[in-house]
């Protein structure tokens, strides 16, 4: 086997793992959304529900109402991914949570989204560690 199918392989098995994390039915988004505690700040809004014994599941949602350039939505996108990247291992492991961003996004840095998205998750709750 040459290096490049190994290591398409190993990419693949932590995409499948990562796609495994995401809230991705219409149900349980609005599960979500029903049942959440939410809490908001300038950049970013958050909808956390705990599920007793689930697994840690996310869903970035960014709307055309935050944005009709695809360009602006992506980046929000990618931001949230970052902030959650950073802080997922410190968050409640049996949660689902709903992080959708702000109009302030448009002018945030990865560190503001950072900093704030942890504000919001001891806010509602779900952060453990640090």
């Amino acid at each position: 086997m040459t290096r490049s199918i190994v290591a398409s392989q190993n990419n693949g098995v932590k995409r499948a793992a990562r796609r495994s994390k995401r809230l991705r039915s219409a149900q349980e988004i609005g599960f979500v959304k029903s049942r959440g505690k939410r809490s908001a700040g300038r950049a970013c809004a958050v909808q956390v529900v705990a599920i007793p014994g689930g697994q840690q599941k996310t869903a970035f949602v960014v709307s055309r109402y935050y944005s009709k350039l695809a360009v602006e939505r992506n980046r929000a996108r990618r931001l949230l991914r970052e902030a959650w990247r950073a802080l997922a291992a410190d968050v409640r492991k049996d949660c689902w949570i709903i992080l959708r961003p702000r109009r302030a996004m448009k002018r945030a840095k990865t560190q503001d989204v950072v900093s704030e998205l942890k504000g919001l998750l001891r806010q509602t709750g779900m952060l453990v560690g640090r």
